[in-house]
């Protein structure tokens, strides 16, 4: 599986750290720069992601990625079937059954994740750099208009892919930045 991993993600890998992520990015808007273009970088923090996470859609791309037969069904039996309490001030609630999310605080919840978000790379034509669920989208263009339209109909497909996959963005958190 590791092989299969979208060699732009660097969150829970090996040897990569947040500062890889950044100068990878750095070194591509440099070349555009050098190119007399334009770049725009669209920061994305998807809202709430490890928890959004559908089970379903989950262990479909685990099958595409070769995931078969007994293992995927530890998998499923390893996502279904979770339940949890919340107790707040000795009040305890509800055992309530978990259809959603990867298990946080495992060594497996990171790795699912991984195996989840891999495919956003092929939803657009930008440039899309990951840590984690945090997502960076880039783009270049010879004036700033192409650059606009193209960033608009390409940030169109990348919100087709997250409405598909059930993510949303926390768009409190998205940012955008320009280098010319």
């Amino acid at each position: 599986m590791k092989d299969k991993l979208y060699q732009k993600q660097f969150g829970f890998r090996p040897k990569n750290s947040t500062e890889h992520p950044v100068l990878d990015l750095k070194e591509n808007i440099f070349q555009s720069c050098s190119k007399k273009q334009i770049s725009c970088i669209l920061f994305l923090d998807l809202k709430k992601a490890f928890d959004t996470v559908s089970h379903k859609i989950l262990l479909k791309k685990m099958e595409y990625y070769g995931v078969h037969g007994t293992a995927l069904k530890l998998f499923q039996s390893y996502l279904s079937n979770r339940k949890q309490v919340t107790c707040i001030d000795g009040c305890i609630s509800a055992l309530d059954l978990i259809e959603w999310g990867v298990p946080q605080g495992s060594v497996l919840g990171p790795l699912l994740f991984l195996i989840f978000i891999n495919d956003i790379h092929h939803a657009s034509d930008l440039g899309t750099w990951l840590f984690a669920d945090d997502t960076s989208l880039v783009s270049c263009a010879g004036s700033l208009s192409d650059l606009q339209q193209k960033m608009n109909q390409q940030v169109a497909k990348v919100q087709d892919w997250l409405l598909s996959n059930r993510l949303s963005v926390h768009y409190a958190k998205k940012k955008s930045i320009h280098a010319y």
